[in-house]
């Protein structure tokens, strides 16, 4: 098998996504994710598709990995105090919470705030 059949082999795989992720990877980042939030005694809190919430941004910048963590995520965590958003869940898992305004990042459920506009 040549490298050009080998690379048309692996794009059809079917543990990859769409975006040619592994799978196998996401679990492992949302496992991570998962730790870090649990041995920080923080608790998952429940929502429903579409309830608006806030960012619990001090929450956020407390955890150990924070200063690990991706700059333009950092950025989006800043910009974000006052901000809405509509929950969507990733992939159907529990507690890590993407939103349909920007689904770009993932946050653990215990890290967001049920939105109350009499709070802002």
């Amino acid at each position: 098998m040549n490298r050009e059949q080998r690379r048309a082999a692996e794009r059809r795989k079917p543990n990859r996504d769409k975006h040619g992720k592994e799978k196998i990877e996401q679990m492992l980042l949302v496992h991570k994710i998962a730790k870090y939030s649990v041995s920080d005694h923080t608790e998952p809190k429940n929502f429903n598709e579409g309830d608006k919430v806030t960012i619990n941004i001090s929450s956020v910048k407390s955890r150990p990995n924070y200063i690990h963590m991706n700059e333009k995520y950092k950025e989006f965590v800043d910009n974000s105090e006052g901000k809405v958003f509509t929950v969507k869940y990733d992939n159907g898992t529990k507690n890590l919470i993407t939103f349909e305004e920007n689904d770009m990042w993932l946050f653990w459920s215990g890290d967001l705030e049920l939105y109350n506009p009499s709070d802002l």
